[in-house]
């Protein structure tokens, strides 16, 4: 089951490798994109996005439903 679903606020945030500004980025994701957050760490979240991507995103990026 996914955790909190949340939207994306930032168009073109980074999807990270780790829960850093500085980490490997691995996709951007859309403004308006619907996440489910699995993890938290300091200021970035861990998501879930459409079709399985998995990262971490600054959450200040996202706005929980």
């Amino acid at each position: 089951d996914p955790g909190p679903a949340a939207i994306v606020v930032r168009e073109g945030a980074p999807l990270r490798e780790g829960p850093a500004s500085d980490a490997e980025e691995r996709h951007r994701v859309l403004e308006g994109e619907r996440v489910y957050v699995v993890g938290e760490d300091r200021d970035h979240s861990r998501v879930v996005c459409s079709g399985g991507r998995e990262g971490w995103i600054a959450t200040s990026d996202i706005v929980e439903l």
